[in-house]
């Protein structure tokens, strides 16, 4: 090989060597973007045994962790790790939050990792005894030998009990077994729920001395018409650095509580909140991640701000293009499926479904592109509803058709999640309600009615953490308005805002049949409620031109 040759050859590979590290850094750049434009408040009180930069972020990964936000969570404790490898509490963390309590993965790949992070905690030599049998314990969620994911979730929960109930100010073990609890409910108030309450009634008889990571899970399975549960919403919602988690939570309650202003204070604090930890890494694939972008999105439709709905919307490519890139292979899924929920819940606040104007189609996954579960469920019901509403009034055979191939590929997305298989048959049930709108059959609508209510009701006690796209009473009262059916449109109206008086679309849709009903009082009062909730969004929709009238 001459000289000349060797020389080209050598520079390709240190050409091909540099592209790599670029590649490096910039992915660890990319992490810390997102990863810094993530501010948190936390109160928890732990000893990490581990070097003190390790420790602030085993601290930064707890707080995260009981916030629900998995991702940022996981991202703190991988820091961690790489700070003090030897930290025992890091690995515990990195397993906890791979698991994603409550929803609580249990795929193949995820119970890989988290097996391989516990035994690098395990192998820690940075950990006290408590540590260890905190480690010890958290093997039941990943034990491969245990079929049931429900019996792991009662075993893990069990042991995170005994060790929270041996040493109460254990928060680390407290809040494990609160979110084992949380992932195992299925019924209002029942024994899992209860259990949690009493989990932290003993490690906090003083609501006022808990951490807010604990306050915010004491809101999870709260009896929202206590004063006790009011105070920890009004604590939540005066933190001085809240997250995303903690405004919406607030919200929650003060909507079940009929505290109108407090819930649009807080609702307009929760679009602020999650615009100030998602815009500003918004480009970066790891902003995407976890429901931050949900809450951003759903907080932005509720206050009317549809051009910044479609600013996120225009920032996924560029997101999506990086993580392709990416090293971390799981990563351009997850980015894809995050921007296809992000896109659709845009559309789905964009349509006024009285309007008589045809609705564009709604957003679908890139051609290729595997969806998660979450993503395709929601595409699903954005195309369902958008057929069933495009086959009224007239039942158009191929829009019906392609509305019932829609709640087949429901059914059949339900019977591979068993885990998220209620929320599916909700989605489900929405379609069919719609089809029945579309046929007319007011018969066939309050059976699918009565069914979905109640499997909203059911799912109301998992306090989902990612919002629907719309409540079951909104979607009856927008079908019955369409069908001039104003008295029953009037009702389910009023029953969505008795679940969440502060529903913009719910507003002008009671607005709307109060009208037609000949009850002026009342429809303009709900159109200048609509108004107040829609203070930011274009004057010149439709919607707002048409309450403006309504609010005289």
């Amino acid at each position: 090989m001459d000289r000349h040759h060797e020389a080209t050859i050598a520079r390709r590979a240190c050409a091909l060597v540099t592209v790599c590290l670029v590649m490096l850094v910039t992915a660890r750049l990319a992490r810390a973007q997102a990863y810094d434009a993530a501010p948190i408040a936390t109160s928890l009180a732990i000893d990490v045994p581990c070097t003190a930069e390790a420790a602030a972020e085993v601290q930064r990964g707890a707080s995260l962790l009981f916030f629900a936000m998995h991702d940022p969570a996981l991202l703190a404790f991988d820091r961690a790790a790489e700070l003090d490898p030897a930290c025992a509490l890091a690995g515990w963390g990195q397993a906890v939050a791979l698991a994603r309590l409550p929803a609580y993965d249990t795929s193949t790949a995820t119970v890989a990792r988290g097996r391989a992070a516990l035994a690098r905690a395990a192998a820690a030599t940075n950990g006290s005894a408590r540590d260890r049998r905190l480690i010890g314990a958290t093997q039941a969620l990943f034990d491969a030998g245990t079929v049931s994911a429900a019996l792991r979730l009662k075993v893990f929960g069990d042991g995170m009990h005994g060790l929270a109930h041996a040493e109460p100010a254990h928060v680390l073990a407290l809040g494990s077994a609160v979110l084992a609890d949380l992932a195992r409910t299925t019924l209002p108030d029942d024994d899992p729920v209860r259990s949690a309450r009493d989990r932290i009634a003993h490690a906090f008889p003083d609501p006022g001395a808990m951490p807010v990571e604990i306050a915010f899970l004491r809101l999870l399975v709260a009896d929202d018409a206590a004063a006790e549960t009011v105070a920890i919403a009004t604590r939540l919602e005066a933190m001085s650095t809240p997250t995303p988690a903690t405004a919406p939570a607030a919200v929650r309650v003060f909507d079940r509580t009929g505290r109108r202003e407090d819930a649009a204070q807080a609702g307009e604090m929760a679009a602020r909140i999650a615009g100030g930890w998602f815009a500003p890494s918004m480009v970066t694939p790891l902003a995407w991640m976890g429901p931050v972008p949900d809450w951003a999105m759903a907080a932005m439709a509720q206050r009317g701000r549809h051009e910044a709905m479609a600013s996120v919307v225009r920032a996924c490519p560029a997101a999506e293009a990086e993580a392709v890139t990416s090293l971390d292979a799981t990563l351009a899924p997850r980015v894809a499926s995050a921007c296809l929920r992000t896109a659709i819940r845009a559309w789905f606040a964009d349509v006024d479904w009285q309007s008589p104007a045809a609705a564009s189609e709604p957003p679908r996954a890139a051609e290729g592109a595997v969806p998660d579960a979450e993503a395709t469920a929601m595409a699903l019901l954005a195309r369902g509803l958008h057929l069933a509403r495009a086959a009224w009034p007239r039942g158009e055979r191929d829009l019906v058709a392609g509305a019932r191939v829609v709640m087949a590929e429901l059914e059949a997305l339900a019977a591979a999640h068993p885990a998220g298989a209620r929320a599916i048959e909700l989605d489900r049930l929405l379609v069919a309600m719609a089809l029945a709108g579309a046929f007319e059959s007011r018969d066939e609508l309050l059976v699918y009615e009565l069914q979905a209510g109640d499997l909203e009701r059911m799912l109301d006690v998992s306090r989902q953490h990612l919002p629907r796209l719309a409540g079951v009473n909104r979607v009856a009262g927008e079908l019955h308005l369409r069908l001039h059916d104003y008295r029953e449109a009037h009702e389910h109206f009023a029953r969505a805002l008795a679940r969440q008086p502060n529903d913009a679309r719910a507003l002008l849709g009671l607005a709307r049949a109060a009208a037609r009903l000949g009850d002026g009082a009342a429809s303009r009062d709900a159109a200048q409620r609509f108004l107040a909730t829609w203070s930011g969004a274009d004057r010149s929709r439709r919607e707002v031109v048409e309450a403006l009238k309504l609010a005289k």
